[in-house]
């Protein structure tokens, strides 16, 4: 497992406002074993109400990067950008809703910049697919406290709790 996150812990810091950027902008789950056997949940289809393997495959995707990057990252449009090109399939998804939202605004995925309307349509878009697919966590006790803590805290962070 991975090791249990200090908690109240003040170190001295000469730059107490880096340490607070952070905090602030730390993952939802710093923990690879944890992310990833979220992740295979979402495939099996135990985190998301869908029997598409399609859908859990995207939704499988999106949950990785959540899980792993804070929505306020100081680098978010670079790793949504690097994230996506990792993941055809997904990529390809996102660059159907874009244009489906903005029709003629965006031609390419390779026209997509490092820009504040790229984190904007990340957040709208992984939101929307996420409600889509009902993320379903908590009920039935299949996940162990670490990943029941994980994905609330990706839930939260991300702002998914409110669809």
């Amino acid at each position: 497992g991975c090791n249990k996150e200090k908690k109240n812990v003040v170190s001295p810091s000469k730059n107490p406002d880096l340490e607070t950027q952070k905090a602030v902008t730390t993952p939802p789950s710093k923990c690879p074993l944890v992310n990833q056997s979220l992740i295979q949940a979402c495939m099996e289809g135990k985190l998301v109400n869908s029997t598409s393997i399609f859908e859990r495959t995207l939704a499988s995707a999106i949950l990785s990067f959540c899980l792993s990057t804070h929505p306020q990252d100081p680098h978010l449009a670079k790793k949504i950008a690097a994230h996506l090109k990792k993941g055809p399939m997904l990529a390809q998804e996102f660059d159907m809703y874009c244009n489906a939202m903005a029709p003629g605004v965006y031609s390419k995925s390779g026209q997509r910049s490092a820009s504040d309307d790229l984190k904007r349509d990340w957040k709208m878009f992984s939101l929307n697919f996420i409600k889509r697919v009902t993320l379903t966590y908590g009920k039935h006790g299949q996940l162990a406290a670490a990943e029941n803590e994980a994905i609330e805290r990706c839930v939260t962070s991300w702002k998914f709790q409110e669809i």
